[in-house]
């Protein structure tokens, strides 16, 4: 199929809608486009081969789940997919509409470095006596260290292209936090607001019928209010959601 091009000027570019038999969000794809610029930034010679052994695990779970299953390659067609967005400064996950559904080779990148953006956010920014362990405080704590790095929302979206250290980390985290609060899975956001770049967001499990978190969300909204208590109150809220 075809994608357009987004609203930041992206050329137009084949994409590949991926089966939702697979696990993934209605009118996934995957972009090749975005896999060789990903090759060429990262220069490991292993983007392609991260990829492909992504996609063949997951069929591979597909088929033991149901051997009938087989990919079908179906006609090309045009894609026209958009995403709602949080209101700036909304400390609470957004209310209005769903998780973004145009995702690809982003988010395959996304969640196999995890551990190496947890990585780098320890090494470039967290003190010693950070506590790691995915609690209330030691959000508390992340967010003294955000707002002591980012005195305004302008310094953020200055930093967007030069401190991916500390706000992938940050997103990796926080994400990492509230999906132990409401299971589910991470998506990705193509054309997120506020300046920020491209950004993995949280989709709850599906049963709780709950809507998505954009993490880098919450770090603008902590960095816009300077109450030190936007991540502590996402976290409260998210948990009262899946009481509820």
């Amino acid at each position: 199929m075809w994608d357009d091009g987004d609203k930041h000027g992206a050329t137009s570019h084949p994409v590949i809608l991926l089966d939702e038999r697979l696990g993934f969000p209605a009118m996934s794809v995957a972009q090749p486009y975005l896999l060789l610029v990903d090759a060429l930034e990262t220069r490991d010679g292993n983007a392609f081969e991260r990829v492909y052994s992504s996609m063949q695990e997951v069929a591979q779970e597909r088929r033991a789940e149901d051997p009938s299953w087989t990919p079908m390659r179906k006609p090309p067609t045009d894609i026209a997919a958009t995403a709602a967005r949080p209101s700036e400064g909304s400390a609470r996950p957004s209310q209005r509409g769903t998780a973004p559904t145009a995702v690809g080779m982003e988010l395959l990148g996304w969640v196999e470095r995890l551990e190496e953006r947890l990585g780098c956010l320890k090494e470039i920014a967290l003190p010693d006596e950070f506590p790691f362990d995915h609690s209330v405080g030691s959000l508390k704590q992340l967010e003294t260290l955000a707002l002591a790095r980012y005195p305004d929302g302008r310094a953020l979206r200055a930093a967007a292209g030069t401190d991916m250290g500390f706000i992938d980390g940050f997103a990796a985290y926080v994400g990492d936090t509230l999906l132990k609060v409401a299971a589910g899975t991470w998506g990705w956001d193509h054309n997120p607001e506020q300046g920020l770049p491209p950004q993995a967001v949280l989709q709850p499990d599906k049963r709780l019928d709950l809507p998505a978190v954009w993490p880098l969300s919450l770090l603008s909204a902590a960095v816009i209010e300077r109450s030190g208590r936007v991540l502590a109150d996402a976290h409260a809220a998210l948990q009262s959601d899946v009481a509820a």
